[in-house]
């Protein structure tokens, strides 16, 4: 069992991101950073000690559903090989197009423009 320090901690925390409506403090305190990053509210003890108020529910359910985001991309991105496609002309050079030539700038004459 934690002691009063403890328990005072977390049911600040608890009281502070509105999770009443969600759980008992009792099961909050079984496990109160799993609940928090449940909620969206990982942040909130590092935003109580300074002085900040944590997200409101509304913000942390969008910030949990882009963390959920985050972690499938970056899950996906691992598993996948990255493809690069350079496109080449019939030389073969990759830094060139046959769509534009290197002197098709320079056709022009501007022998007139000072004029």
């Amino acid at each position: 069992m934690p002691n009063d320090a403890v328990i005072d901690y977390w049911a600040d925390i608890y009281r502070t991101c509105s999770l009443q409506t969600e759980m008992t403090f009792e099961v909050f305190l079984s496990d109160p950073w799993r609940y928090l990053r449940q909620f969206g509210q990982e942040s909130a003890p590092a935003l109580i000690e300074q002085g900040w108020r944590p997200l409101l529910p509304a913000q942390a359910h969008i910030a949990r559903e882009l963390a959920i985001a985050e972690h499938r991309a970056k899950r996906v991105s691992a598993s996948s090989p990255v493809l690069l496609l350079i496109p080449r002309n019939r030389k073969g050079d990759p830094a060139m197009s046959e769509s534009c030539p290197p002197t098709a700038a320079m056709d022009r004459n501007y022998a007139g423009a000072a004029d």
